[in-house]
């Protein structure tokens, strides 16, 4: 049950005292020092804690469990109907300055206050509440939580402090996290890293601590870091670890051993480990439960059947199954053919966006470019909807996260796992409120939907990136207090400016490069000259600083969040991983037109020897490149009419993971020319993919039966895959075998067999064997052989 108005008829509680029981446990104990403090840090009022009412009026906030807590005049909670396990009662007075928050259990209390809090209205010196409340909510899910992983392979965590962690892991049990998923040191490709300040097996040790004084869960996230091919040896070495961790972790109630990323172990291998492994925790921590996953880069039918078949075991040990990234199979058919007395526990990847469990649905190359694949992305209304369309399989999650872009993602699944039915604007509004500015939570919440519609059509001419701009710059200017120093606005008002800056440098450079493709059209210059005007055009786009004051509010803000929250928005002064683990930043100033491959081609057309030639070189590989003549077809499929063609390609809202259906692909160049050998069309770096063995299917309309074609398909590899391309109704007619891609980007040409186009119409299957990721294509042009 939820009845609340949040309007402007509000009480002040200024100077109210907080009523616990002595007899309260730590852990409510613990919730009442959270509103201490929460309110404190953002007021400067400092709420006494007492076990007795006052004698007069004095505003009071009720804080405790069900259990222990005395309340004068029961009425005033007891009409709201009894929540469930880790529910509460949160009760205020519509005609007086009372407040009551009352758990079913002692964690229950925790999230009640981090209600109330949530709905504060605060500034400097003063803290009021709305009136007339009455709540009684019960989570509709048993599991809510979130991966904080202490390893060098993120893009904020691995500089964390302890106390940094604290705070964070407090937030989100203010928003109903039950759960806080931690991992033990060697599971990474390093040990360590320059930023991690603290011996990775002493932080888990504190990390447990922290979370258990909260009455929160800690689950580990333990994969198995070697194959097939491990010795017996190397297991009782693996054995000898665990001991060491599960004996020294003091608080471990989940363990999840993902099937793979990473892991290279078949099932049987795989389950026999777990039992293995399993058997040690629970000499040091008796209820520990375990989860595996079916999760493998590229899952064969062998290897899905497999997992299935040990599963149908029903071995005694193993408590629950994980729905994770990489798995063949979607949830439904995962549920099907998971014995019954397995719940289903959900592990989304809710921190990238592209090469990931759920991209973003028909993106663009330029953001795909700057932006990359684990930028700041709140996505709240695409993570509600995959939430909800697969929540009735699980029993709650605890989401994959590599660090803090994903902050807001956060919170949005912590709000739909404790209830599916709520808005997304009110988890945004919430946050606003809460980690912000409370009287800036309309316009708060109106950015982040800006930010995410930042993401949706033509970048080039999407109107939310300047009203984003725009509203997030005047945000900026009306923050006080507490909001001038805060990391989650800094982080949305960086990409709502770096959003801004790509699409003016955008179409800038768009602008350069059709005036550099104009002046090589010029039949009436001389051909050197041509190529010496084009490559200068080119080079002013780097030439001369590009809105500098921008730019360099930029890489202000990128300083500034580094040293916040540790956040690695640059390889070169942040020290992030790599340049696409969260490091868009130094993105910033990547090509976004066609120079690269532009010039790539000048150079070489330059080398030949006659004018002739020269000529010829620059109207094939650049100026008719991708023609396709009289009566052909040209597709890069990052334009609508192109992905028309494909099959099932509007299937997005009911399958955001996209098992059945045709997903954007995209081939990031590295942000520095230098390290580019391929210097490609931006085209080929932006394909189109299915996953594992489903076929890509393509159709065209309107070849003429009478005709002959030849077919020439670019494919892009990210990882190696052999690809095949027959066409037909059924896919019964080849037009080539299999393809190994053995570099980045391979360029085939066949001709098309006359009866695979009797009709007029072609429908092309592109397909991967079994254990492959799937087929990517990239271009494809049909030119008619001219008579």
């Amino acid at each position: 049950m939820r009845a609340i108005d949040i309007n402007n008829e509000f009480y002040d509680f200024s100077n109210a005292l907080i009523i616990s029981c002595k007899d309260a446990s730590p852990i409510e104990q613990k919730a009442v020092e959270v509103l201490q403090e929460e309110v404190f840090i953002r007021t400067g009022l400092s709420l006494k804690a007492v076990f007795e009412y006052p004698g007069d009026d004095t505003p009071i906030i009720v804080v405790g469990c069900v259990n222990t807590m005395q309340i004068k005049d029961s009425s005033l909670i007891d009409f709201l109907p009894l929540p469930g396990r880790e529910g509460f009662r949160l009760s205020i007075s519509s005609h007086r300055h009372l407040c009551i928050v009352q758990g079913m259990d002692e964690r229950a209390v925790l999230y009640g206050v981090g209600r109330l809090l949530r709905m504060m209205n605060w500034k400097d010196g003063f803290f009021k509440l709305p009136k007339g409340v009455a709540l009684s909510e019960t989570p509709a899910f048993r599991m809510r939580g979130h991966q904080l992983a202490y390893r060098p392979k993120t893009n904020a965590y691995d500089a964390w402090s302890p106390e940094i962690f604290n705070r964070y892991i407090r937030e989100l049990a203010l928003f109903g996290a039950n759960t806080i998923e931690i991992l033990p040191p060697g599971t990474d490709d390093e040990s360590v890293n320059t930023l991690m300040k603290y011996d990775p097996l002493q932080m888990m040790i504190t990390l447990s601590e922290i979370i258990h004084s909260y009455g929160l869960e800690t689950s580990v996230w333990f994969p198995n870091m070697f194959g097939e091919d491990v010795s017996e040896e190397q297991l009782l070495r693996e054995d000898l670890q665990r001991k060491k961790i599960f004996s020294l972790v003091p608080y471990i109630d989940h363990i999840f051993i993902p099937g793979g990323d990473p892991g290279k172990l078949f099932p049987k291998m795989l389950f026999m480990v777990s039992q293995r492994f399993i058997k040690i925790a629970r000499l040091y921590h008796p209820d520990v439960k375990l989860w595996i996953s079916p999760q493998t880069f590229c899952p064969s039918e062998k290897w899905t059947g497999e997992f299935y078949s040990e599963l149908a075991k029903e071995p005694e040990w193993l408590d629950g199954v994980c729905f994770a990234p990489w798995e063949r199979d979607n949830i439904d058919t995962l549920r099907e053919k998971t014995p019954a007395r397995y719940p289903i526990r959900n592990y989304p990847d809710i921190c990238h966006t592209l090469r990931c469990q759920y991209p973003v649905p028909k993106w663009n190359i330029t953001q795909a470019m700057t932006l990359g694949r684990e930028f700041v992305n709140p996505r709240p209304l695409d993570e509600k909807h995959i939430h909800n369309l697969y929540c009735k399989y699980m029993v709650g999650s605890v989401c994959y996260s590599e660090g803090i872009n994903d902050d807001l993602n956060k919170f949005i699944w912590l709000d739909q796992e404790w209830n599916p039915e709520t808005p997304a604007k009110q988890t945004l509004m919430d946050y606003g409120r809460l980690f912000i500015q409370s009287d800036l939570d309309e316009d708060i919440a109106r950015g982040m939907l800006l930010l995410e519609e930042n993401l949706r059509g033509d970048f080039a001419f999407n109107p939310s990136v300047k009203e984003a701009y725009l509203l997030w710059r005047s945000l900026e200017e009306r923050l006080c207090g507490y909001a001038k120093d805060n990391y989650r606005f800094e982080l949305h008002l960086l990409r709502a400016l770096f959003d801004f800056y790509q699409q003016k440098r955008f179409i800038h450079e768009r602008e350069l490069e059709d005036e550099a493709l104009c002046a090589l059209s010029q039949n009436d210059t001389d051909i050197e000259k041509r190529i010496d005007l084009a490559r200068e055009i080119l080079y002013r786009a780097n030439s001369v600083a590009f809105m500098p004051e921008l730019a360099e509010k930029i890489n202000f803000l990128a300083d500034s969040l580094f040293e916040k929250i540790g956040a690695q928005l640059t390889v070169t002064r942040h020290h992030a991983a790599a340049w696409d683990r969260g490091a868009f930043v130094e993105c910033l100033n990547i090509e976004l037109n066609d120079s690269r491959s532009i010039l790539n081609e000048l150079s070489k057309a330059e080398q030949l020897q006659t004018r002739e030639e020269k000529e010829a070189a620059v109207k094939d590989n650049i100026l008719l490149r991708t023609s396709p003549g009289e009566g052909g077809f040209y597709d890069d499929f990052g334009s609508d009419g192109s992905r028309k063609r494909l099959e099932g390609h509007e299937n997005y809202k009911n399958d955001p993971g996209f098992f059945k259906t045709p997903l954007a692909a995209y081939l990031m160049p590295s942000p520095h020319i230098e390290d580019d050998p391929y210097r490609s069309p931006l085209a080929w770096r932006q394909g189109v993919s299915t996953l594992y063995r489903e076929p890509l299917i393509i159709r065209y309309e309107g070849l003429n039966p009478n005709a002959r074609y030849t077919i020439q398909t670019v494919y892009a590899r990210f990882k190696p895959i052999r690809i095949r391309l027959y066409a037909g109704e059924n896919g019964d007619i080849k037009i080539h075998d299999e393809i190994k891609l053995e570099k980045d980007f391979t360029v085939a040409k066949n001709l098309l067999p006359k009866y695979a186009y009797k009709d007029g119409r072609l429908k092309l299957w592109f397909t991967v064997p079994d254990g492959d990721r799937g087929p990517n294509v990239s271009e494809i042009i049909i030119r008619k052989i001219q008579p």
